[in-house]
């Protein structure tokens, strides 16, 4: 189940700027695959395990967003029979329960670390979308929104290390 709300703002003497503050929350399992590798300790590699680079998945509860977006809109005068276009630029706070992450090794066996951890980090935020003035206080809108983040930990009390994009992109569809 995906749930967002936002909440924005346009400056009068600059009608073309603006601001949102978004917040999502997904909350379907998703499993998205890693690249790993074994941790190096001070004398490089760790002791008795087989160095190299491994593939993966890491399994995630859920994950929320809480977003800050400069917004740009042509001047209210310049509609096109009531649509205009809308754009935004921002960055996110990404916040993800992971259940575990899991990889095969070098030997083609299948480890898995259960231990759950909450991982933070920033996105990057894109949006763009059209509106339709219905009164003069009025408009419907509909909405791309596009994230993409880095996230990075360790498994197996820090002796692999792993790291993931998550990217995700949605649309939005309401009146303002």
């Amino acid at each position: 189940v995906f749930r967002s709300a936002a909440a924005g703002y346009f400056f009068e003497h600059l009608p073309w700027l603006g601001v949102e503050v978004n917040y999502s929350i997904n909350n379907h399992d998703l499993d998205t695959a890693i690249s790993a590798k074994v941790a190096d300790d001070s004398d490089g590699p760790r002791r008795g395990l087989n160095s190299g680079n491994f593939t993966g998945v890491v399994d995630v509860s859920h994950y929320s967003t809480i977003g800050f977006l400069l917004k740009f809109s042509p001047q209210k005068e310049e509609t096109y029979s009531g649509f205009g276009l809308f754009g935004g630029l921002g960055f996110g706070v990404d916040i993800l329960n992971v259940k575990g992450v899991e990889f095969l090794d070098t030997n083609r066996t299948k480890q898995r670390d259960a231990d759950e951890e909450i991982m933070l980090d920033l996105d990057f935020l894109l949006s763009v979308g059209i509106d339709y003035k219905i009164r003069n206080n009025a408009k419907a809108y509909g909405e791309y929104k596009y994230k993409n983040a880095s996230f990075g930990s360790s498994a197996f009390d820090g002796v692999v290390d792993y790291e993931f994009d998550l990217e995700e992109s949605s649309f939005t569809f309401g009146f303002a």
